[in-house]
């Protein structure tokens, strides 16, 4: 692979494992001389080897732009699945019955057009924005009990505006 390759951070670190298995070679031969033993050779070959070796293993182990593209796809990939069965089954599987007709018809056109831009979502942050505004969406609506309290204050305070002192809200609050 070329440098290019390789994002910016990346590349210095390249270079640097590049640099020193350069020097770690030239250190290996330094001690070379047109009358070196055997021994010298067979010493200064393993030294170069080895440098050869910790270089390599070394730029191995930078990683490449598409590699980083995979591990975010990845990450992407599972966020978007995650989130999806989050806003699954805690809106639509778990309480659903809990709603009105209305707001279960909420619930789901929220799902829904959270799911599909989810879907299209490229990173992690925008799955994790898309998903908290969906749950806040979702937080807004209101159950059946609910709606039955505020429905029952509301009935018993226009009789109340009628004069009639039905508000006594002790017994409002009791049937929640």
């Amino acid at each position: 692979s070329s440098k290019d390759d390789y994002r910016e951070a990346e590349q210095a670190q390249l270079e640097k494992a590049v640099s020193d298995g350069e020097k770690a070679v030239d250190n290996a031969l330094t001690n070379l001389k047109s009358g070196s033993t055997q021994k010298e050779i067979d010493a200064a070959v393993d030294a170069v080897n080895g440098a050869v070796a910790a270089a390599k293993a070394e730029i191995d182990s930078i990683k490449t732009k598409a590699q980083y593209e995979n591990e975010d796809e990845a990450a992407v990939a599972q966020a978007r699945t995650a989130a999806q069965s989050k806003l699954i089954s805690n809106k639509v599987v778990a309480g659903y019955g809990d709603y009105y007709e209305e707001e279960q018809e909420e619930i789901c056109k929220i799902v829904s057009e959270a799911v599909q831009a989810i879907n299209k979502a490229k990173t992690v942050s925008e799955v994790n924005e898309l998903l908290a505004d969906a749950e806040s969406r979702l937080s807004k609506l209101k159950t059946k009990l609910e709606i039955d309290k505020e429905e029952a204050k509301e009935f018993v305070n226009s009789f109340d505006a009628e004069g009639l002192g039905l508000t006594d809200q002790s017994k409002i609050d009791k049937t929640t």
